[in-house]
């Protein structure tokens, strides 16, 4: 059964308050990089007051997430000047953009580890929105919204952002720590987060009492963690696409398959790893799908993959071979060969390194060191295995293997 998209004038347009909100979401996550503690989210009322050399940070952080946020929305505007309100910033952005094409890029990593852009115009984005409101039309309603999530992410935007929006709910900024959440978390919340939180929010011992409707995306979530929520009396929705095509399917089950938003066709003639969207204006378009999917009908599938082989830790595509390329290129490595962790392990990358004859027992701090340098936090291992040789099964091809050494990040 294909349940229809909610009418998209159900889901309001960007105004100025959503500006401000996405730039103090691009100043935050650019401080929270270069500060500790992080920095607090602050009430809407207070950070609009606040002026540009007012708000924490040195300013080349700050004119560099400026320059991030201006880009998100293909504006030109000047540096602000140090006393200008946050507020001010904010309307002088949306000004500016509502009178173009109305399109917002989102970045995701290549195979390259280059960001990518992905543009996606607000009507896309808002019908994402109307796909997802017919599914909650038999929950209790919504009171407020949880956001675990960055805003000027694409999952954020979308679902911490505009379908709050949409449910006319206000919006609450909260760090993705599960005793945070648990002691924030409202009855009849909406709840954004991603895999690692909910995984490690099911495990606490105390939870809250509520009829919340918890969010997943931006990578498989466990059947045994969705399985764990759901007998804890929490509504879970968990939603499957990419930064390139946006929001495809959804499941509310574990064990379940996924089943397509009613603005996606799958495509059957040839082409496997394309599909139809239909346009908020009645047109189609063909997209690229990210990933390899095992088809049960025209509707229901099961993700099988990444087709560039990126996996997720923490919300965050990241990619095994580029990693393994990093760590090799030190010179006392002769080889190497880096996986995610099985979930008994971990949420983490681990490595298994081959040392060269020449390696000192300084190896290992030398990797940490490198990957420090070189690769994300969400890149760089958790968990290093030395071993002469890499792990092959019997027709010779590379292998998992069982933690031997460890080296906690």
């Amino acid at each position: 059964m294909c349940m229809s998209d909610a009418p998209l004038a159900s889901v309001p347009t960007l105004d100025t308050n959503d500006f401000l909100l996405l730039l103090q979401s691009f100043l935050h996550h650019r401080q929270g990089k270069h500060c500790l503690p992080h920095p607090v989210w602050l009430p809407e009322k207070e950070f609009a007051c606040c002026t540009w050399q007012r708000y924490g940070g040195s300013p080349s952080n700050n004119d560099d997430a400026y320059k991030a946020f201006c880009a998100m929305f293909d504006v030109t505007l000047p540096l602000p000047r140090p006393h200008t309100p946050l507020e001010d910033i904010a309307a002088s952005a949306y000004e500016c953009w509502k009178n173009q094409q109305r399109t917002v890029t989102f970045c995701t990593s290549g195979s390259t580890g280059k960001p990518k852009p992905c543009t996606h115009t607000e009507d896309l984005l808002r019908q994402e929105v109307a796909g997802v409101l017919p599914l909650l039309g038999s929950l209790p309603l919504r009171r407020s919204a949880l956001v675990t999530v960055p805003l000027h992410h694409l999952y954020g935007f979308t679902f911490g952002l505009l379908l709050p929006k949409a449910l006319g709910v206000p919006l609450r900024i909260e760090a993705p720590l599960p005793t945070a959440v648990a002691q924030q978390m409202l009855n009849s919340d909406l709840v954004i987060g991603i895999p690692m939180l909910w995984t490690h929010f099911s495990a606490l011992r105390h939870l809250p009492q509520t009829e919340a409707l918890l969010l997943s995306a931006t990578a498989p979530l466990p059947d045994t963690t969705l399985e764990a929520l759901c007998d804890k009396n929490f509504f879970c929705l968990e939603i499957f696409g990419s930064t390139e095509t946006g929001a495809l399917g959804y499941r509310l089950h574990g064990h379940s398959p996924f089943t397509l938003f009613s603005h996606f066709t799958r495509v059957t003639e040839d082409k496997t790893h394309v599909i139809h969207r239909t346009l908020p204006d009645g047109s189609t378009c063909i997209l690229p799908l990210q990933d390899t999917h095992l088809w049960l009908d025209e509707r229901r599938f099961v993700p099988q993959g990444r087709r560039d082989h990126a996996v997720q830790v923490g919300g965050v595509n990241v990619f095994p071979e580029r990693v393994a390329r990093v760590l090799a290129s030190h010179p006392d490595v002769y080889e190497c060969a880096v996986r995610l962790m099985r979930p008994e392990e971990g949420q983490r990358l681990k490595a298994f390194v081959v040392p060269t004859a020449q390696a000192t027992h300084h190896l290992l701090q030398e990797l940490r060191t490198l990957a420090r340098k070189r690769l994300c936090v969400e890149e760089r291992p958790s968990i290093y295995t030395l071993g002469k040789e890499l792990p092959r099964n019997a027709m010779g091809k590379l292998t998992d293997w069982n933690v031997m050494q460890k080296c906690q990040e």
